[in-house]
């Protein structure tokens, strides 16, 4: 669910019920510049932490563009009690995700709490515009466009050195694990290609389903989804929206109502979901997805949405297109966008990817592993219909890959 496709699948309903009432339906009532919402929502996911035996503590930091970005922490697991220094282990959550997400199943299941367990100090990112991150020091997001101009490029080249330098600094650590899912390794692989110093700062650089080139095929329905989304996404623009999708209550009841266990909708609902990501009926637990549903899709600008529905079509890892040869004439001396050079991403990366993940291939992996310079492995989930919600949501994922990425970070420890 965390990809372009289910982004725009929404969009197109959005568009098709009565566009600019349904909108307003689906993002309910504002809490000023969501400092409130975030509260509240800070507040839901301490007690979900905390009923499972964990500690978890609240970070802002500043990036150098104005945007405060809230990073969550869980400095150890629940078999420790002092606050010996520990390895830094830092997830980046993919499109339209957020920090809890990855903290709902427990112990048992989520990776936050197993690599706490593990003995690593885990640092959980949430991107500018999501609902924890909602904020800027001189821009109101729910006034200022400005606020909204901003891409995974603005999120690769800003906000991860200058999150990554805090957390180094805070935890008095040299170097740190990244661990991105989807879009968090395109965001990580932009941070080491615009920023090449901070490879150093990077011990090992885990990829889960890694967006950048796009080499295989579309299938027919992607072709679809893509090419629609692009004309929906400069219509959307046209009624000067830049906020897509942000957390809602009225939103996630319409979705817990249609994939429920018992709603007659659940079938369908399931079907459009696999359709995009990759079917795997098994490692979905039915009866849990509701409450996932409660904390996705949490919101993030129209031009991120751009960014990878730009990928996929032009199947090519680049900065943002303005729209035309002109434009990116004056922008990049260049009718078209210039590509990130992945050959500076010196950092050590694992590759991690699912063979029944629709999204990002084998055949994506293949190319990637050629053009980064330091691939230390490339690990085909046994699973064979391992997708992309998996790297989250699968009900088995601590013995299919938590457990797999444990032994590569303990090789680099």
């Amino acid at each position: 669910m965390k990809s372009a496709g289910s982004v725009v699948v929404v969009l197109a309903v959005v568009c098709a019920v009565d566009g600019a009432n349904f909108w307003e339906f689906l993002v309910g009532p504002r809490l000023g510049n969501g400092t409130e919402e975030a509260a509240a929502e800070r507040g839901l996911t301490e007690q979900i932490v905390k009923t499972y035996g964990y500690r978890l503590d609240t970070h802002l930091v500043a990036s150098e563009t104005g945007h405060i970005l809230t990073l969550h922490r869980i400095p150890r697991g629940r078999k420790w009690l002092d606050d010996a220094k520990r390895p830094v282990a830092f997830i980046h959550h993919g499109l339209f995700g957020c920090s809890d997400m990855w903290l709902l199943r427990g112990p048992q299941f989520d990776l936050p709490y197993i690599l706490a367990d593990s003995g690593y100090d885990v640092w959980l990112f949430n991107t500018r515009g999501n609902v924890y991150s909602r904020r800027h020091k001189f821009l109101d997001p729910d006034k200022d466009a400005t606020y909204w101009d901003f891409g995974i490029e603005e999120m690769g080249n800003y906000d991860l050195p200058v999150t990554i330098d805090y957390i180094l600094n805070i935890t008095n650590q040299q170097n740190l694990y990244f661990l991105g899912h989807s879009i968090g390794s395109s965001a990580g692989f932009i941070s080491c290609s615009l920023r090449p110093e901070y490879n150093k700062k990077i011990r090992l650089f885990l990829a889960l389903g890694p967006l950048a080139n796009v080499r295989h095929t579309l299938n027919p329905l992607h072709k679809i989804i893509f090419s629609m989304g692009s004309a929906l996404v400069q219509f959307i623009e046209s009624m000067d929206i830049h906020e897509v999708l942000p957390r809602r209550e009225y939103a996630s009841k319409l979705v817990k109502m249609a994939c429920e266990d018992g709603s007659p909708l659940q079938k369908l609902c399931l079907m459009t979901i696999f359709s995009i990501v990759g079917d795997d009926f098994g490692e979905l637990d039915t009866t849990t997805f509701p409450r996932f549903v409660r904390f996705y899709p949490a919101g993030t600008s129209l031009k991120v949405v751009a960014n990878v529905i730009q990928y996929y079509l032009s199947g090519e890892f680049a900065r943002g297109d303005f729209g035309s040869a002109e434009a990116n004439r004056v922008h990049y001396n260049s009718s078209t966008p210039p590509l990130f050079d992945l050959s500076k991403v010196t950092a050590p990366v694992s590759l991690h990817y699912g063979p029944g993940d629709l999204l990002v291939t084998q055949d994506d992996v293949d190319d990637l592993s050629k053009r980064l310079p330091n691939v230390v492995g490339k690990f085909k989930i046994s699973h064979k219909h391992f997708n992309h919600l998996d790297f989250v949501l699968a009900v088995n994922a601590r013995c299919l890959l938590y457990d797999s990425l444990l032994r590569v970070m303990r090789k680099y420890r």
